[in-house]
């Protein structure tokens, strides 16, 4: 089931099979906790995501093993997943890294939202000051193919976004002077 999941981020096409023949495959599915009562969804997404936009595994694992030496989780975290919740992590920030610099700017502007929180296309076009609701759902669609939002829906003929927690919590926190002023 993990391994179908991973590989339908990657491509559709993808089976399990062809997962476990690709090393490096199977060791990132490994990393994003595989095995473990189905592993963690959001990681295995993410991880697939990031191999849909033109990644190898190889390039995923490497960075994967790196990124995860930086993130830091604590011990009352789901301490059962802690090395399966620093992989989330550090998938999600490699997501984001992968974004194109504006993309990023508008993905990190996303934090003057709740998880779970129903974000409209209108109040987007506010925050990041888009005259096109075009180019809202342009990036709206593109967050959701690389798995960078928990929802992408439909209202009413608008787009609604919303973010997981995990991926709330890799944005800035309200501390952070940024998130002040894109509330203004």
């Amino acid at each position: 089931e993990s391994l179908t999941l991973m590989g339908s981020w990657a491509q559709p096409s993808w089976t399990a099979e062809q997962l476990r023949a690709d090393e490096d495959a199977m060791a990132v599915a490994r990393l994003c906790g595989a095995g473990r009562a189905g592993g963690l969804p959001l990681a295995l997404s993410s991880v697939g995501a990031l191999v849909r936009s033109g990644r190898t595994w190889g390039a995923v694992l490497r960075w994967l093993s790196d990124a995860r030496k930086e993130v830091e989780v604590g011990p009352d975290y789901h301490p059962e997943y802690g090395e399966e919740y620093r992989t989330v992590y550090a998938v999600l920030r490699m997501g984001i890294e992968a974004l194109p610099d504006v993309k990023k700017e508008r993905y990190m502007r996303l934090a003057v939202f709740a998880e779970d929180e129903a974000i409209g296309e209108e109040v987007l076009m506010v925050l990041w000051q888009l005259e096109s609701v075009d180019e809202v759902r342009d990036t709206l669609v593109l967050f959701h193919e690389r798995s960078l939002l928990a929802s992408l829906t439909t209202r009413c003929s608008q787009f609604v976004a919303r973010l997981h927690d995990l991926q709330r919590e890799v944005l800035p926190g309200s501390d952070d002077p940024r998130v002040a002023g894109w509330h203004a």
